[in-house]
């Protein structure tokens, strides 16, 4: 990953960050409308009664999240979502870089190779 950014964007100190906010963002627009339909239809009561609107499957949770909330509603909770996944990718490569950047070292590669 480091060489591909380097070959890209040249010896820039915020290329992690920026690749990382930008990949965060893709998998938000993406993965949110289908993580909010689960969600909605794991959380309905079996008693139709208690539940604010009743689905049958994930196609009229789709349907009537469109018809009642429009597109925003797909998008409810996005901010602390985006956070989620910008943190979740943060950890990851850092916790990757250190270790692939540890095993180089011991493998004796210059600091240039790494």
């Amino acid at each position: 990953m480091k060489e591909k950014i380097w070959l890209v964007f040249g010896d820039f100190g915020f290329n992690h960050f920026l690749a990382l906010t930008w990949a965060s963002f893709w998998a938000t627009l993406f993965t949110l409308p289908l993580d909010n339909v689960q969600t909605r239809v794991l959380k309905a009561f079996p008693d139709p009664s208690k539940n604010r609107l009743n689905y049958q499957n994930y196609l009229d949770v789709f349907k009537q999240i469109f018809f009642y909330e429009r597109i925003h509603g797909f998008y409810a909770g996005a901010v602390p979502y985006y956070g989620k996944m910008f943190l979740t990718a943060w950890l990851t490569c850092t916790l990757v870089n250190g270790v692939m950047d540890s095993q180089k070292r011991a493998a004796g590669l210059e600091e240039w190779q790494i």
